[in-house]
């Protein structure tokens, strides 16, 4: 029986006869920085503070990669840790890193940490396999036991994901809810099977989040930032439900399920189900179109802001298309976006919500200097200008103000100061335009 304790080593390509007990030290089969077949005549038992450490080089076993052949029974716990040093495998090829001639199948709970395009290991009967499959999964295995995202140990390849990976945490981890409490995670897609909550990190999702169960993605930080580019959807027949409670949350994808929004949502992208806002919503982030195939209910803390940089729908202007039903309420804020030499005239015309049908009310507010009217035709809404900065232009004789390029040709006032009450007067009376929908 030979004992490896903290700080010892086995490694080799020759053959020891008895058991080996690696309680917290480290096998190395063919040795460091060099592959091959490391025989045991006997058991092979791997405490939870043993590591096994195999090398992939090439595809020939023994000079081309580490195994750990045991004539025995074998029970790996701890950390088996494959490395490949820079190889380039081809796609479908196969490694049998470990191979048992027991009686019993090969047993054990152990982290295994593998390089960015393998597949999970197979753990059969009498051999450990593991498969190159030419992407780039990175697996979620909790291997740490707090679903904390940002914990290392948590991970396939031992370290946090770095930037255009793909994120499995459906094959390993089912249930519970996975944590972001912080860092930048820039991703190509997401597999999940388990609710995620980000409190303070940054993940943007280039491509697609595909979830197998009921699943809820919570945000509720106020410095947590999410951006679905992809399409957010369920492979059964149950929901998908996105909250964002805090902080910035951006769709420029499609998300097939139900939003609610208490932070500030923006996208040019689409949600499929029903959407609730109480916070702030900008649709088009900055300019663009976003869609709801569902509902819309705006509640009477929410903010809808539309920005309006000249006149071609959906381009220079937002546009909020809803199929359902609206629900109005909160405060329409349109903002105008002079940085493109738009600085609009009267009588200019816009229709930034189209939808089925709506009810309630929603007040209006706007950049400084701009008002509106706001009217419903053909279930669009229609905002239509009535007064742009600039507007009024004085010229000055004596105590007589002469007002051109106004509503009326001439307008007579005794003095300036009663000119500069009448007009603060209308400003006043045009902001606090409403509109009532029944």
């Amino acid at each position: 029986m030979l004992n490896l304790d903290a700080g010892s080593i086995l490694q080799g390509s020759g053959t020891f006869v008895g058991n080996v007990d690696n309680t917290n030290g480290t096998v190395r089969p063919g040795g460091t920085g060099a592959t091959g077949i490391l025989t045991i005549n006997g058991d092979y038992i791997q405490g939870i503070n043993g590591i096994l450490e195999i090398e992939l080089q090439g595809t020939t076993v023994g000079t081309g990669y580490d195994q750990l052949a045991v004539s025995g029974n074998i029970i790996a716990n701890g950390t088996i840790a494959v490395s490949d040093s820079g190889f380039s495998p081809s796609v479908s090829d196969n490694f049998i890193v470990m191979t048992s001639g027991g009686l019993l199948p090969i047993t054990g709970t152990n982290k295994v940490t593998f390089p960015v395009g393998y597949a999970l290991p197979v753990k059969g009967a009498n051999q450990y396999d593991i498969t190159f499959q030419n992407n780039n999964s990175v697996f979620f295995d909790n291997f740490g036991g707090d679903l904390e995202w940002n914990n290392a140990n948590n991970w396939s390849t031992g370290f946090v994901p770095q930037a255009g990976v793909d994120i499995d945490t459906a094959s390993l981890i089912t249930g519970g809810t996975i944590q972001i409490s912080g860092g930048v995670f820039d991703i190509n897609n997401l597999v999940t099977d388990s609710d995620i909550n980000n409190t303070g990190g940054s993940l943007t999702v280039a491509g697609d989040v595909t979830v197998q169960n009921n699943f809820v993605y919570t945000q509720d930080g106020a410095t947590a930032l999410t951006q679905f580019d992809g399409v957010v959807n369920n492979t059964s027949s149950t929901g998908v439900q996105i909250d964002n409670l805090n902080g910035n949350m951006i769709i420029n994808g499609n998300v097939i399920g139900n939003v609610k929004n208490d932070g500030v949502l923006s996208g040019s992208g689409m949600i499929t189900g029903n959407m609730m806002n109480g916070g702030e919503f900008d649709p088009g982030a900055s300019l663009g179109t976003f869609t709801i195939d569902g509902d819309l209910t705006l509640l009477s803390s929410s903010v809808l802001n539309i920005e309006i940089a000249g006149l071609l729908i959906g381009q220079e202007y937002d546009e909020l298309v809803v199929t359902g039903n609206i629900l109005f309420d909160g405060i329409l804020n349109v903002i105008v976006d002079n940085s493109t030499g738009y600085t609009g005239n009267i009588d200019d015309s816009f229709d930034p919500i189209n939808f089925a049908s709506g009810s309630g009310t929603l007040a209006l507010t706007a950049s400084s200097g701009y008002t509106y009217d706001l009217s419903i035709s053909g279930n669009k809404l229609n905002l239509l200008t009535t007064s742009v900065p600039g507007l009024f232009i004085p010229e000055i004789q004596s105590d007589v103000v002469t007002l051109t390029n106004t509503i009326q040709d001439v307008t007579e006032f005794e003095n300036i100061d009663e000119t500069e009450e009448m007009l603060e007067e209308t400003e006043d009376d045009e902001n606090d335009e409403a509109l009532m929908c029944t």
